[in-house]
């Protein structure tokens, strides 16, 4: 993240001078970058549910177990290079391991446009006034962004460790989410909604950041536990609580409860569609709810200030009627979901 701080201020520094160049240059670092961490996730992925080290041994094959070579471990690219196999054995390798790369490559370049290179021009009005107020644009736009790249790779994570049919790992949840209530705490911009200002809305005191993420981790723990009973059974992930449960408390510890609520709606609805146009299909049926609640939290983020526009009771106006309402829809939307997954199953026995 430094050499992205120094292109930022480079591009600052020189003012009207050229100043697509610099973001073309930031924008192509940004997506080599996210396509380095999206192939350092296919390692934890891969890894943490064996209780492996994530850090050692290096990347080998696991067929003949020979060590991948670094010209033969660029992101993407080498994957097509070798035709997917390796160059010592010839074993395959799963396209996934390219497409989670691409995948994540392109999450960095789409937030960054959003954030990193707009001055947070998607997050909600409030927020973006703050950060062009007090003339931080640039530092604080790029801290946020890289708050919300920690959480999407956690969730991304957990989403295809889900798909494989393994439980998201209860630890790295906890230290997450950690480290999502504590950097608020020297940081309170980091949170685009707070639970209440105090005062001025530019004075904030650190206890807020913490009152954020406790009052967003409350509400993620509620909603998750309403959108998992969408589920007649246990979901891949191997129970309810490492599913719907965990991810939305990420997702409330690092976005604030007003984004739960709008999360697991959209999440609850899309899932529902889904399963009503394309329920019968083997692939739509082993999606997780993972899978669902980081796609629209994603979308959340990248269109946020837009979506408040048109939903104001998820955002600074929210209250807790509109929080109520929120989960007795969500509520009807999760039980719908399991009503018709169930007569799906009927259909097919």
């Amino acid at each position: 993240m430094d050499s992205i701080a120094i292109l930022l201020q480079l591009q600052l520094e020189s003012g009207s001078t050229h100043p697509s160049l610099w973001r073309w240059l930031l924008g192509f670092w940004v997506l080599f970058l996210g396509g380095a961490i999206g192939s350092f996730l296919n390692v934890v992925i891969h890894r943490i549910p064996k209780g492996m080290s994530v850090v050692y041994p290096g990347s080998r094959c696991p067929q003949c177990e020979h060590a991948i070579r670094w010209y033969d471990n660029i992101p993407v690219i080498s994957w097509f290079i070798l035709q997917g196999r390796c160059r010592d054995c010839g074993a395959s390798f799963s396209i996934r391991y390219a497409a989670v790369e691409a995948l994540v490559a392109a999450m960095f370049a789409a937030l960054g446009i959003a954030e990193a290179l707009s001055d947070g021009a998607n997050l909600p009005e409030l927020l973006s006034d703050n950060i062009a107020g007090n003339g931080l644009g640039a530092l604080s736009s790029l801290g946020i962004y890289a708050y919300h790249l920690l959480l999407f790779c956690t969730l991304i994570c957990i989403t295809l460790m889900h798909v494989d049919g393994n439980r998201g790992p209860l630890r790295m949840g906890v230290a997450i989410a950690a480290v999502g209530i504590l950097l608020p705490l020297q940081w309170t911009a980091l949170h685009p909604l707070h639970v209440a200002f105090l005062g001025d809305r530019w004075s904030v005191t650190p206890w807020l950041g913490l009152a954020d993420g406790v009052a967003g981790m409350v509400v993620g723990i509620g909603f998750g536990w309403i959108v998992s009973l969408s589920e007649p059974r246990a979901d891949k992930s191997g129970g309810k609580f490492p599913g719907a449960m965990g991810v939305l408390t990420l997702c409330g510890v690092f976005l604030g409860w007003q984004a739960v609520m709008a999360i697991a709606f959209m999440t609850a609805a899309t899932r529902l569609i889904t399963l009503s146009v394309a329920g019968t299909s083997p692939i739509v049926r082993q999606i997780p709810v993972s899978a669902f609640v980081t796609a629209t939290a994603f979308a959340k983020v990248l269109y946020w200030g837009q979506i408040l526009q048109h939903v104001p009771a998820w955002g600074p106006s929210a209250s807790w009627k509109a929080l109520g309402s929120a989960g007795l829809v969500v509520l009807f939307l999760a039980l719908f979901s399991r009503r018709a997954t169930s007569q799906i199953d009927a259909k097919e026995v």
